[in-house]
């Protein structure tokens, strides 16, 4: 039988369909689509923003322009309020119609959502429910899907977005607001870091010169270190450092700006960075409009050093790191729920997936908790919810000899020596399956299983009836 191109949500039965839902993750940057039982979503649509409006046309479908901007910034700005739905309704009518092939009135939707403003929610029900007709709109918040996908209940989320990053604690399903710090670090913060320090320790070099022009050594600039071009370093390039800084360097308000932007290489914490760093040098061969081909160097110690704006933050500014609102947030919780929590610490987010990221947000946590003496004892239960945790001796020798033996009906009964061999290595190595699921998406697909297993919230029919 001939496999069809199309996706199996589209060639089910209508009887098979008849419970399925709509799942939207929504973001200033981008929107996550898919249909509900899905192990992946469909599709991830960016975002652009401020519409222009022609004076010759009053409808909105035609006085939309998407620009490479975010749909709103947070703290909101409302001299633009009035473009939202304008751009949210062009965009999702035009998922319905080339992504999802539905009508948007056939299909009720959940929409994942990340502590959305008030506002934002509001906009997001009246494009729902009276532009696109929808049945009904329920919304789930995204800490608690995201530990819905390692099985668990309870734990501490911190979601690292483009704009802020976001710690919530949850229990029982419920997400803990009154615990629940933020903080503008994010993906923004952290390229902006990568610019700077780029500009003074890092250069370029033409690819397809030869010759003595072909080591030539040149400056960086905003012409080279586009978006595209730094996103990719951020993906491919960047490391967290197994090493944390010294808290006498990285702590008091006086020095902590220095882990953004850098000058010189004489200050103390850039000398620690530069003798401390195990990294090697990286480079980056890119098309650039205007100057071709170039291979873009980036120092071993930079590559280490860019995230440490992430976990440190800004305190000079007020603006907390993710490691001291962690440790924050964890002596905020009841006294009956700190330890339980703090074994359980999922994080999301593109950074998330960075070589040792997660390894070294729990050791910065656990090293400011140790170094209180009315904490120490909470800093060694510190724990990650989706490490990959080894089976002990006796589970592995149950299931190795589970699988031994010649006739499928007798005590005796052997697969072949290498399937029992790997089946044997995967089970002592990953008996925590959490760590399949990409950490960008993995709120959606949480909210995947929990609507095909029957899990919802709230539906909201009526805009009126809710805000």
């Amino acid at each position: 039988m001939k496999k069809s191109f199309l996706h199996e949500a589209y060639i089910t039965s209508n009887a098979e369909k008849k419970h399925e839902k709509v799942i939207f993750e929504i973001t200033p940057e981008h929107i996550i689509v898919g249909f509900s039982g899905s192990p992946k979503p469909l599709e991830l649509i960016p975002l652009g923003c401020r519409s222009i409006h022609l004076p010759q046309f009053n409808e909105e479908e035609f006085s939309v322009s998407i620009k490479q901007e975010p749909l709103f910034e947070l703290p909101l700005v409302w001299s633009y309020k009035h473009d939202i739905p304008g751009i949210l309704h062009s965009i999702l009518l035009s998922v319905y119609e080339k992504t999802l092939l539905l009508d948007s009135r056939s299909v009720k939707v959940i929409v994942v959502e990340s502590n959305l403003p008030r506002p934002i929610k509001s906009i997001l029900s009246q494009v729902f429910l009276q532009r696109l007709m929808v049945p009904a709109i329920t919304f789930l918040p995204s800490s608690v899907m995201s530990l819905l996908t390692l099985g668990l209940m309870s734990g501490i989320t911190i979601e690292i977005g483009t704009q802020e990053s976001t710690i919530t604690p949850v229990y029982d399903g419920r997400h803990l607001e009154t615990c629940t710090y933020s903080s503008s670090v994010g993906e923004n913060m952290v390229i902006r870091n990568l610019k700077s320090e780029l500009k003074i320790h890092g250069f370029y070099r033409f690819a397809e010169k030869k010759g003595s022009d072909a080591n030539e050594r040149l400056k960086l600039d905003d012409s080279i270190l586009d978006k595209d071009l730094c996103e990719f370093i951020l993906i491919n390039a960047l490391v967290a450092s197994p090493l944390s800084p010294p808290h006498d360097l990285v702590l008091p308000k006086s020095t902590i700006h220095q882990l953004g932007m850098s000058h010189t290489v004489d200050d103390p914490l850039t000398q620690w960075f530069v003798q401390s760093s195990i990294s090697a040098d990286f480079e980056v061969m890119w098309a650039n409009e205007k100057h071709g081909i170039i291979l873009v160097n980036i120092p071993g110690w930079v590559r280490e050093r860019i995230l440490e704006v992430i976990f440190y933050g800004d305190t000079g500014n007020d603006i907390y790191g993710i490691a001291p609102l962690l440790s924050k947030c964890l002596k905020s919780l009841p006294v009956d729920l700190r330890r339980n929590l703090s074994k359980r610490i999922l994080i999301t987010g593109k950074l998330a997936d960075i070589p040792n990221f997660k390894n070294r947000v729990v050791g910065d946590l656990a090293s400011l908790l140790a170094a209180d003496e009315r904490w120490r004892n909470l800093a060694n239960d510190i724990g990650l919810a989706d490490a990959p945790v080894a089976l002990s001796s006796e589970e592995t020798n149950k299931n190795s000899t589970s699988l031994k033996g010649s006739d499928p009906h007798s005590d005796d009964f052997s697969l072949n020596p290498a399937l029992e061999e790997s089946s044997t290595k995967k089970i002592q190595t990953y008996s925590n399956s959490g760590i399949l699921f990409p950490s960008a998406s993995r709120a959606w697909i949480g909210a995947s299983i929990a609507t095909a297993a029957g899990i919802g919230g709230t539906e909201i029919s009526s805009v009126n009836s809710y805000f």
